[in-house]
């Protein structure tokens, strides 16, 4: 990204800050939207192409030896990264925003089949027609997110209520099957931002992240000394997945 690579923003993409609430923790998608500014959308966002400069993921072995080494994290900054760039679509600067547009599946400039990608894909990416590969990455990137009945139990519960709902609505919102309904992901962002600056300071934890589902992810999976999950996250203390 040239002068962009060293930036703070730029976790290469850098994703994100967190809003921790009640143990579960949510994706503000700074990566994504410092991507669209420089009009990169990555249409492949998902655990194996998020990266992380702490050992600790779930493949990681479960030793003592191990485990004392990975407590040392507590005292450096853990930088979660997104990869794989292979499906994404670029366009140059003087380009117009009418021709920022792509058709089919993000395989399909490989010549790749179609059952071959596996991701889940916004109702656009099967048509014939152009579409914006920018509102096709909310699509995308929800995938992540795997527990929408956990944020609808949380708006039954007076602390978290507030919060619950408001990301139940943004998640529904990006969800849109009609592209143009879709918010742009700066927007996103700054909702999201929004909503961390509104939410009781005690409840939330200054990193960036992703959220944990509680049951398929976790087997196994022994937590910190801080009661926290050593899994793939994005630039925070935990990791996770969302769908709606």
């Amino acid at each position: 990204m040239g002068e962009d690579l060293f930036r703070g923003r730029n976790h290469a993409l850098p994703v994100l800050q967190e809003l921790k609430y009640e143990g579960l923790t949510f994706v503000v998608s700074e990566g994504l939207a410092f991507c669209h500014k420089r009009l990169v959308a990555h249409l492949d966002v998902s655990y194996d192409n998020i990266l992380v400069n702490f050992a600790g993921g779930i493949n990681s072995p479960r030793t003592s030896a191990f485990r004392s080494k990975q407590y040392l994290s507590v005292h450096f900054p853990v930088r979660y990264y997104i990869n794989g760039f292979e499906h994404a679509a670029v366009f140059f600067e003087d380009s117009k925003p009418s021709e920022r547009t792509i058709t089919g599946l993000p395989n399909a400039c490989w010549g790749s089949k179609k059952e071959y990608f596996t991701r889940r894909v916004p109702p656009e990416m099967g048509n014939a027609e152009p579409y914006c590969p920018f509102r096709a990455d909310h699509i995308v990137e929800l995938k992540l997110w795997d527990d929408e009945a956990e944020l609808h139990r949380m708006t039954v519960k007076t602390k978290a209520a507030s919060t619950a709902l408001r990301l139940l609505i943004l998640f529904k919102e990006m969800s849109q099957e009609i592209p143009t309904q879709r918010p742009l992901m700066a927007e996103v962002y700054e909702t999201l931002q929004t909503i961390i600056r509104e939410t009781d300071q005690a409840a939330q934890e200054h990193y960036a992240g992703i959220y944990l589902p509680r049951e398929s992810h976790n087997r196994g999976v022994e937590k910190d000394n801080r009661g926290v999950l050593p899994m793939v996250v994005v630039d925070g203390a935990s990791g996770g997945s969302v769908k709606m």
